[in-house]
């Protein structure tokens, strides 16, 4: 039979395939030394404030933590403790004085806390605080093989902190890059390196559900029209074999078949236009290596908004309606009937935007303001 370090080593390194690795870490930890909760706080450079806990006080927020690090106890045990040290709250001041202290009263036994096993390990700049916990008012205190299973797993705790960290890091920057993706007007479909969906905008969700030239299928994307499907498949093979690096031959091959598709051009209105790239072009783990999708409709109108043209180019609010009209496809008389002014004095205001927008006519106006 395995050591009790050996097996919660071994348990500790099974949380890092949950969701939570931190907090199911400090879920083994209680179970295996006999506690009903524990908290992990790490501090420094590398992580900011990481502060995790385990479930039976997955309700508490960092924020009411937020007094146990300004208090003099708690000073007081992190200034005299070694860095690497493990010790009982109760090697430091006897249960009855525990009880007494402020740490305890505004912090500690609201949590049902009070007895703890602490465990002090510095990793490069941060600093990580492990806290195992016991009621001071009901629970007997910790024997020395806690004490001691604890410093036999803190090491392994601090890289599994670490490697949590990162994994909260990529997580968050994913999310970011997968909201900033919704804000954007084009679709844009990340696919993996096998062709399944791993990623859509809100756009492209649109253009998915709509099926009418592009639709999901059980094995990643395909085009509503055969002959678009063909090409489009062709597209994302092609930018599958230029993600392993293309030789000559393949290089003349992608000269004269170029990733885009145009979607739909049988179909009413305009057809989509499909951009198909190499997934690393989008930083951030939760896309590299695959393969990105762009779906653009030519019939949107692609003009900036009436306040980026207030904002960016100093026009005025009539200015920047008739830039939106002329961006819809209307002639000058036309958006001037559509303003409810004269020809004239739209092309006034026409004058004014070309001096305002440092441009020489029309079709430089549209391109600039394109999105």
């Amino acid at each position: 039979m395995a050591s009790p370090v050996i097996k919660l080593v071994g348990d500790l390194y099974a949380c890092l395939v949950t969701d939570e690795p931190a907090t199911a870490a400090l879920d083994v930890l209680c179970s295996a030394l006999g506690a009903a909760h524990a908290i992990v706080m790490r501090t420094g450079p590398d992580f900011g404030e990481m502060f995790a806990t385990s479930h039976h006080l997955a309700s508490v927020s960092a924020a009411q933590f937020g007094g146990l690090d300004r208090s003099d106890e708690y000073r007081h045990l992190v200034a005299s403790v070694p860095t690497g040290s493990t010790f009982r709250m109760t090697d430091m001041m006897p249960r009855h004085e525990i009880v007494r202290t402020t740490m305890y009263q505004a912090t500690l036994r609201p949590l049902d806390g009070g007895l703890a096993v602490y465990g002090l390990q510095r990793d490069a700049s941060d600093m990580v605080v492990t806290a195992v916990c016991r009621s001071a008012a009901a629970d007997p205190d910790f024997e020395d093989d806690a004490v001691a299973l604890l410093a036999a797993a803190l090491p392994h705790l601090v890289t599994i902190t670490a490697i949590a960290g990162r994994l909260a890091q990529d997580r968050l920057a994913g999310q970011r890059i997968r909201d900033a993706l919704d804000m954007v007007p084009d679709g844009v479909i990340v696919l993996d390196p096998d062709g399944r969906i791993r990623h859509v905008n809100a756009a492209a969700d649109a253009s998915l559900t709509r099926g009418d030239r592009i639709r999901r299928s059980r094995t990643g994307i395909v085009a509503a029209n055969r002959a678009d499907d063909l090409r489009l498949q062709r597209a994302i093979g092609a930018v599958r074999s230029f993600q392993g690096g293309f030789d000559d031959c393949e290089r003349a091959a992608a000269a004269t078949a170029p990733f885009q598709v145009m979607l739909g051009r049988g179909f009413p209105g305009w057809p989509l236009v499909a951009n198909v790239m190499p997934g690393d072009r989008l930083s951030g783990s939760s896309f590299g290596g695959g393969i990105v999708v762009q779906l653009r409709d030519p019939g949107t109108v692609a003009c900036l908004s009436p306040s980026s043209l207030v904002s960016e180019l100093g026009l005025t609010h009539r200015e920047a309606q008739l830039v939106q009209e002329l961006a819809r496809g209307a002639t000058l008389t036309r958006s001037a009937a559509n303003m409810d002014i004269s020809t004239g004095t739209a092309r006034q205001y026409l004058k004014t935007i070309f001096l305002k927008a440092g441009v020489d006519g029309q079709t430089d106006l549209l391109r600039l303001v394109s999105r």
